[in-house]
């Protein structure tokens, strides 16, 4: 004969009264850190460790959504967008400098590039030629008319 626990009740599947089903003692205090002890029933076990899994996979999956929410904010934030902004600007402004400072001394837009991507990255600035490029294209400094400048 088969038997579904999963059809079963809690009582008849346990051999206490629903009053002594569980007890939780408060043991002692020590350095911040509480001992507490839970006695079970060996039927509950199974069950009182599936409660606590699932109470801990709900607060990582909370977790999880609230980063979502909080980046979501940033994203239309106008004060984090304004800071962000300003901060690509600046960033922007010291490639430029750094990227024409090379261009100056070698006349060669690779080996300017090279060199911009070198020096950013011996300050553990990672960035990588492609990047570089699109900072200095919207600035002209791949146009054949600033390019002609300095041949």
């Amino acid at each position: 004969m088969e038997t579904n626990l999963a059809h079963m009740s809690t009582r008849a599947a346990l051999p206490l009264p629903a009053s002594d089903l569980y007890s939780f003692k408060v043991n002692g205090f020590n350095d911040g850190v509480v001992n507490v002890s839970l006695d079970l029933p060996e039927p509950m076990l199974y069950a009182f460790s599936a409660l606590l899994d699932s109470l801990s996979s709900s607060f990582r999956f909370l977790q999880f959504k609230t980063k979502c929410v909080k980046a979501e904010a940033m994203v239309h934030d106008p004060v984090a967008i304004e800071r962000r902004r300003k901060s690509f600007r600046a960033y922007s402004k010291r490639v430029l400098d750094r990227y024409d400072k090379f261009f100056k001394d070698c006349h060669n837009v690779d080996d300017a590039i090279r060199q911009t991507k070198a020096f950013f990255n011996s300050r553990s600035e990672n960035i990588n030629c492609e990047d570089i490029r699109l900072i200095i294209r919207p600035h002209g400094r791949l146009s054949k008319k600033y390019l002609r400048q300095f041949s």
